[in-house]
């Protein structure tokens, strides 16, 4: 069975654990750990932080999800989904179901939509399992190693409940 369980200040030891596991580490690198210590513990203390979630089990974690602050105009929000060499393994669809749906109940949320690369493989299944659908493409848009690579945009319609 599955468990979701909200990052806090003591968590950065398991986050960068998680880093370190991930398979797809440059994304998870730069959208989560892209930062140091003590600026992710500031970040951490304020109202308007992203809220950061493992998904795991008895044994070990097998995703990482950061909810980024509601767009107050378009009532959006970003979420970042990250799979971890485990994940295949393991159901994630309900847990993450679960904190969207949470987040729609609480945060009177509409929409929410996720950046993601070509070869984050497993997300892209995830989203689509939750009704996301790809909705661009942004064409050689980050240049890293070398390459440019492209970005995927993922979102849900406007939504009532998930």
């Amino acid at each position: 069975m599955n468990y979701v369980q909200e990052c806090q200040t003591n968590n950065i030891s398991t986050l960068y654990s998680i880093q370190n596991d991930s398979e797809n580490s440059f994304s998870l690198l730069h959208s989560v750990l892209g930062y140091t210590q003590t600026e992710w513990m500031i970040e951490k203390k304020s109202v308007t932080a992203s809220k950061e979630f493992i998904i795991l089990d008895e044994k070990s974690p097998h995703a990482f999800v950061r909810i980024k602050p509601k767009d107050s105009t378009s009532q959006s929000v970003e979420i970042q989904v990250h799979c971890l060499r485990t994940c295949h393994q393991f159901n994630i669809s309900s847990p993450l179901k679960t904190i969207l749906t949470q987040i729609i109940n609480y945060e009177n949320t509409t929409r929410f939509y996720c950046f993601l690369f070509p070869f984050e493989k497993k997300e892209q299944s995830l989203l689509k399992n939750l009704g996301f659908s790809q909705e661009a493409i942004y064409d050689q848009h980050i240049y890293s190693k070398g390459k440019y690579l492209d970005l995927l945009v993922f979102g849900t319609e406007r939504i009532q409940t998930l």
